[in-house]
């Protein structure tokens, strides 16, 4: 099997419309797709998107998980556009929690839903 990557997340919220607002208006997602019964809303980031789906039974959802679910979702950055989203996230008052992994510096944050978002950079040397 050799595979590409990573296509796209799928994520399962209550409002479609809203979070696609939420991921372009605090993280600078672009908003491509409608939101079709049985389909997603599509939002992108550079090459990659995001899938957002309605909670409820969806194509290709698990079939015990058809709730809000996932782990957290990574994006990442280098240390000056880090410092600079951390920064944004204070003027948008959405809180975030700071971790020092030893090699490399995230914030956590949750999105409208609870689902947790990550901004990592690797690029700590220039701190």
């Amino acid at each position: 099997m050799q595979l590409d990557g990573i296509n796209h997340v799928a994520l399962t919220v209550t409002n479609p419309e809203k979070s696609a607002e939420w991921y372009r208006d605090v993280l600078g997602f672009e908003i491509v797709g409608v939101n079709k019964p049985g389909n997603p809303l599509k939002i992108t980031l550079g090459d990659q998107w995001l899938a957002i789906f309605p909670v409820g039974k969806n194509p290709g959802s698990h079939p015990k998980r058809n709730d809000l679910a996932f782990q957290h979702l990574a994006f990442g950055s280098d240390f000056k556009n880090w410092e600079k989203s951390c920064e944004e996230l204070k003027q948008k008052n959405i809180e975030y929690k700071f971790v020092d992994h030893g090699n490399c510096y995230s914030i956590y944050f949750d999105d409208p839903d609870g689902h947790r978002l990550e901004i990592v950079t690797y690029d700590i040397e220039k701190k």
